[in-house]
């Protein structure tokens, strides 16, 4: 096994035409520069799948940005979230017993920040969340891609496998 502070590679998608608006060319450069900071890779992803709401391609950017095996984690941060203290690393919230960390919000599981380890069962489960698209996952599907982590959580085998930091 590597020895040293975990890799981390970190990801957000941006699915906007040109030229972006203000707000958003801020986020990019937010996360671009805190990824500079503390070593991080950045990866912006400008494509998402045609045929699902844009929210649902952070499961397919994951899955490929973990197949390279350049980051033992992939740390995704939504387009509408912006990291405030920048002193503080990715590496604070990663735990080594668990394969995804999660943001646990009021609701359940919140989507929007999510590492994510480089191994074969955080894959299974990218993949399994993808397989369920909005026409399979419960009423809360307005969630989308949050609603098929939370099913899936439901499972002791897969619960056993996250780790739930709740939101500051």
């Amino acid at each position: 096994p590597r020895r040293g502070p975990p890799r981390i590679a970190l990801a957000m998608l941006v699915n906007y035409p040109a030229p972006l608006a203000p707000w958003v060319a801020l986020s990019i450069e937010n996360k671009r520069r805190y990824a500079a900071r503390h070593g991080y890779a950045f990866e912006l992803f400008t494509e998402s799948d045609p045929g699902r709401p844009v929210v649902w391609s952070k499961l397919v950017a994951l899955l490929l940005l973990l197949g390279r095996g350049e980051a033992d984690w992939a740390a995704w941060i939504d387009l509408d979230t912006v990291i405030m203290d920048a002193a503080v690393p990715l590496a604070r919230f990663v735990d080594a017993r668990a394969d995804v960390v999660v943001a646990l919000d009021a609701n359940g599981i919140n989507a929007g920040v999510l590492y994510v380890r480089d191994c074969d069962w955080s894959r299974m489960l990218l993949s399994a969340a993808w397989a369920l698209n909005d026409s399979r996952v419960p009423a809360i599907d307005y969630w989308r891609e949050q609603a098929a982590l939370m099913l899936l959580a439901r499972d002791p085998f897969i619960r056993n496998h996250l780790w739930a930091e709740p939101q500051l």
